[in-house]
């Protein structure tokens, strides 16, 4: 019986190489000058699958630096939001900070919404000019 001091994961099966999609993640991002991340709030916080995700690339030698920018995916949605950005920052992401940018699930609402276009055109820019930043 193992004792519930011990680690979860022997240290064989700590030493083991992380499943190949985790691979491709990290080379996709470690081949990316930025990243944008669109992420929907799930129980007032990130859904799981996006927190397991960033959770693979906490310590990797991709990401600490990369700039990112969030978009949050409903004006109702403020937990996530918020606490996507804490997550980053602690993970040594540059946080591009654009002001907040929610964007609506309806198709024709995003369409028509200049002010929208707007805000998101500038988040890109600045994102583009933080990847050619030295």
């Amino acid at each position: 019986m193992r004792s519930r001091l011990a680690p979860l994961l022997s240290r064989a099966e700590a030493s083991q190489p992380p499943p190949r999609e985790v691979c491709a993640l990290r080379k996709s991002i470690g081949q990316s000058d930025g990243v944008v991340i669109a992420s929907p709030e799930y129980a007032h916080g990130v859904p799981g699958s996006s927190k397991h995700a960033l959770d693979w690339l906490v310590g990797s030698v991709e990401f600490p630096g990369k700039p990112v920018a969030v978009i949050n995916t409903s004006p109702r949605a403020i937990h996530a939001d918020a606490q996507l950005r804490e997550i980053l920052i602690a993970m040594s992401a540059k946080l591009i900070e654009m002001g907040p940018i929610a964007v609506p699930y309806d198709a024709k609402e995003i369409a028509f919404d200049l002010t929208l276009s707007d805000k998101l055109r500038a988040a890109l820019s600045d994102l583009i000019e933080a990847m050619q930043a030295p």
